[in-house]
């Protein structure tokens, strides 16, 4: 329905294609014991909308894996981690870093290293699934927030290592593009959160020394 004296977008399919539209809804005032009479401007607002939509996709989104960049990771981390720990306990930060990138780049060309590089994002997505969030840190970083791992630590660690091995049985696998096929590694550092209040920062930084550790 309608609200007087509020704009609304209402998307409608027009010749095949949908289009978007913002209606504005006025009371026209009549003779009393009338019924009323509303005035409805409508406007074509399509264009916009979708340049509003990439925008958001340009600020929050990493152009080229789609997955959530550094700073839409650490605007709704926090939020994650709390609804994880007050729901099922322990969760954990996964810090992954592709090995060697860099020789992929310089050996191969950046575009055969940006090819890796969404293959393996692709990969850990799967890896993963739908539950999980994935998100690209910067470079050739990638970090994933596991939820919901279990109440206790142990349960917690088993859960989540398996969830790496599979990570990394995803990513070891040969990927053929460019008439070649290329096989790469990674290195996973894993930190643990519960209820304990600890920040972003704290949990991201303490997978980020177990990522180094472990490569």
């Amino acid at each position: 329905g309608f609200v007087p004296g509020k704009r609304q977008r209402h998307f409608m399919e027009v010749g095949g294609g949908a289009r978007c539209f913002e209606l504005s809804v006025a009371r026209k005032h009549g003779v009393a014991g009338m019924q009323p009479n509303f005035i409805v401007l409508s406007r074509d607002i399509t264009e916009r909308t979708r340049a509003e939509q990439q925008v958001r996709q340009l600020a929050y989104f990493d152009v080229l894996t789609g997955l959530p960049n550094r700073g839409n990771f650490l605007e709704v981390a926090p939020q994650l981690i709390e609804q994880s720990s007050a729901l099922n306990g322990f969760g954990a930060v996964l810090m992954i870093d592709i090995d060697n990138l860099k020789l992929i780049n310089d050996h191969w060309g950046h575009q055969c290293g940006d090819a890796v590089l969404k293959h393996v994002a692709s990969r850990i997505r799967h890896a993963v699934g739908p539950q999980h969030v994935v998100a690209r840190f910067g470079g050739d970083e990638l970090v994933v927030v596991l939820s919901r791992l279990g109440t206790e630590f142990d349960q917690a660690r088993n859960t989540a290592e398996r969830i790496c091995q599979r990570i990394l049985r995803e990513i070891s696998a040969p990927m053929s593009f460019a008439s070649r096929e290329h096989y790469v590694s990674a290195s996973i550092g894993v930190a643990f959160f519960d209820s304990s209040k600890k920040s972003v920062d704290e949990i991201v930084s303490g997978a980020d020394s177990a990522m180094f550790h472990a490569k």
